[in-house]
């Protein structure tokens, strides 16, 4: 049905972050996706996910295929490699709209929905980067407000259809895709209006229904290669949570009030409004079914987070996605007790931040390179980089996805761009670029001596 409100909330959120989506900010997990969803078109097998060479079995595929599509479209490129991303804050944010005007029937309060959580910063953040959080926050909201519609209509359509975009969100990042089936269990204990019978069976159909949609990749990627299990598994998931050494990275240990920190300190923009709105709902005793289902997906999930020992800030991203509708009704509540000036006022302050000033949420590293293949395409000139010059996976992960093909080797005669370290004294050239841990020659004699 056309809702002109809700279409032009999801027209301003997608001009919001499509208006950066040119930007070259891709570095460590982003760039490293890039090239991911390059070789997904370049590669022997799309199946297969490779970087630099080397089996990439640390994610499923789909979040990558998305991409190469987008890449099969628009071109190889940061804009190309940003739009699946777009495309998922425009699903989010018309969910999100939906699902508090389902809960609160309230048109203000579905339009600050998806303000309040586009707008915190750790959202923000990792919404402007190409990472995974976006997409798999779609299909994890889509499924909780499938199952918003359920509780209410008791239709078992409503719990199949979000045991599909589960599954979706399995084949996106993983066990972390199953939250909406953690919290619907969980629901079987708060829940009044239920036919507890019915509903543990349409759960488990909705598990069921989820498994098809990621299961055969993964049976094909184990006949393909055994150590999959043990590396994607054991290494990737449980590793995360257990004792279970991990071999992918050395990620911080954090306390357990980590997340409280940061949402006191970071969360300023959110935490007071969520804290309100949860005060106010229990002071006025408004709570539905549907909405107590709500409190118990955002409980839940936040103590889920809890057992993940790395405890990084960007997990917060879903929390935050199913706490906005709260934080949402808080916001309206401040500006319906009088304060509507002060709000409105900081509300229009941050939106022209976000807007025409945005905040910086990391350091541009690898436009250089961007550059660079410009400058050898419009000379017709070859790029070279040596083995022994570009050692560090994100580096050999950037010049993968920005070049279609570079020299290891020097040519003997001509002219020709060349990438080395930073500190690579390159004599009788000219320096064209540097950046973080590169620099960018034009070489211009038959011979260069470096050191």
């Amino acid at each position: 049905m056309f809702n002109s409100i809700r279409n032009w909330t999801v027209f301003f959120f997608v001009a919001l972050f499509a208006g950066r989506i040119g930007d070259g900010d891709l570095r460590g997990d982003s760039i490293n996706y890039a090239s991911i969803s390059k070789n997904v078109l370049t590669g022997d097998n799309p199946l297969i996910l490779t970087l630099n060479g080397d089996l990439y079995m640390n994610k499923p595929p789909l979040f990558f295929w998305l991409n190469a599509l987008c890449m099969k479209i628009f071109g190889a490129t940061v804009f190309g490699a940003k739009i699946a991303v777009v495309i998922a804050v425009a699903g989010i944010a018309w969910v999100l709209y939906s699902l508090a005007k389902k809960l609160f029937d309230d048109e203000d309060i579905a339009v600050a929905a998806p303000m309040m959580f586009f707008f915190s910063y750790v959202v923000y953040k990792n919404t402007q980067m190409l990472k995974m959080e976006a997409l798999l926050s779609f299909f994890i909201i889509a499924s909780v407000f499938l199952m918003v519609l359920y509780i209410q209509h008791q239709n078992r359509l409503y719990a199949l259809a979000a045991g599909l975009f589960m599954g979706f969100a399995v084949f996106t990042k993983g066990p972390i895709g199953y939250t909406p089936l953690i919290t619907a269990f969980a629901f079987v204990f708060f829940g009044r209006n239920i036919n507890r019978k019915r509903y543990l069976l349409d759960l488990f159909l909705m598990l069921l229904v989820s498994i098809p949609v990621y299961a055969w990749w993964y049976a094909y990627v184990l006949v393909k290669n055994p150590y999959f299990y043990e590396h994607y598994f054991l290494k990737q998931n449980l590793a995360r949570f257990g004792t279970e050494q991990s071999e992918i990275a050395d990620y911080a240990i954090r306390p357990f009030w980590q997340y409280l920190k940061y949402m006191f300190v970071h969360g300023i923009y959110f935490t007071p409004f969520l804290l309100y709105g949860l005060y106010k709902l229990f002071s006025n005793r408004r709570i539905t079914e549907q909405i107590k289902y709500m409190l118990v997906t955002t409980g839940v999930f936040f103590v889920v987070i809890h057992f993940a020992k790395t405890k990084e800030h960007r997990y917060l991203y879903e929390f935050y996605l199913f706490a906005s509708v709260f934080a949402a009704y808080g916001l309206m509540g401040l500006v319906r007790r009088g304060l509507s000036g002060l709000v409105r006022g900081a509300a229009v302050f941050v939106l022209a931040l976000y807007t025409f000033l945005p905040p910086v949420t990391k350091p541009t590293t690898y436009d250089a390179l961007l550059f660079a293949d410009k400058v050898a395409k419009e000379r017709g000139i070859p790029v070279v980089a040596e083995k022994s010059e570009i050692t560090d996976p994100n580096d050999i992960a950037a010049m993968n996805f920005y070049f279609d093909s570079y020299l290891s080797e020097r040519p003997q005669n001509g002219e020709y761009i060349e990438i080395v370290k930073k500190n690579t004294k390159v004599f009788d050239a000219e320096r064209l670029y540097v950046f973080r841990r590169l620099a960018v020659y034009l070489i211009t004699q038959k011979e260069s001596a470096s050191q």
